[in-house]
């Protein structure tokens, strides 16, 4: 698989690239680069989520810790759409079989406060290969549920 694959997934064209930077051994933390088309909404307030509930449920479960205190149900109307990929990867690396209480993740601020590139980091995954495959395959759902009508 190509590490740095340009806005290439299912689709001729892509709404993230992903680019993983590395795994921390000790704190079992794999951490990507991720960069949004900006062909693309970069907030989640243009996009309808709902069917990304229906097909993964246990989503609402899900907790931000954002300082507002909501669900992430509740944030996911108003939120980056990389915080939306970064739900997604950390409820696909639960059902790979990772605790729910260990399996976690964080969606860093924009380098300077460019909206298109975010930092991902997630916990509880047991290596980058693991955690950069669950990323990819959250785009590519994302893409699929909530993108297809941009693409």
């Amino acid at each position: 698989m190509d590490k740095k694959r340009a806005f290439c997934t299912n689709s001729a064209i892509s709404v993230f690239r992903i680019i993983p930077r590395g795994f921390d051994v000790q704190n079992a933390c794999a951490s990507f680069d991720v960069q949004l088309n900006w062909n693309f909404p970069q907030t989640t307030h243009e996009l309808e989520v709902d069917s990304l509930f229906e097909r993964y449920p246990d989503l609402r479960r899900h907790r931000c810790h954002s300082g507002r205190h909501r669900s992430f149900y509740d944030e996911a109307r108003q939120t980056e759409t990389a915080h939306l990929l970064e739900h997604l990867a950390v409820e696909l690396l639960v059902q790979s079989g990772v605790s729910r209480s260990k399996a976690a993740g964080k969606t860093g601020i924009p380098r300077d406060n460019n909206r298109a590139y975010y930092r991902l980091n997630f916990y509880g995954t047991s290596s980058l290969e693991q955690m950069d495959v669950l990323l990819h395959q959250a785009a590519d759902i994302l893409e699929e549920l909530i993108f297809a009508r941009h693409l």
